[in-house]
């Protein structure tokens, strides 16, 4: 079934991001939780030189922001 707004056709799609949300026309969350971790990753990777570090000390690795 076609959907026009405004005498323009709609796009059916798969999944859209929207409010830094995937959403996903299957209702799933594998998107949303793979979104999520490559996240997470691309920000601990932005500390890896803290990490990794051996001059500080571990309490100041500990320390909450």
């Amino acid at each position: 079934m076609d959907v026009t707004i405004n005498g323009g056709l709609v796009e059916l799609v798969d999944q859209v991001k929207y409010l830094g949300r995937v959403l996903s026309s299957d209702t799933k969350l594998d998107a949303e939780v793979a979104a999520y971790r490559g996240l997470g990753l691309r920000a601990f990777t932005q500390f890896e030189h803290v990490w990794g570090n051996k001059h500080l000390k571990l309490n100041i690795k500990n320390a909450s922001v």
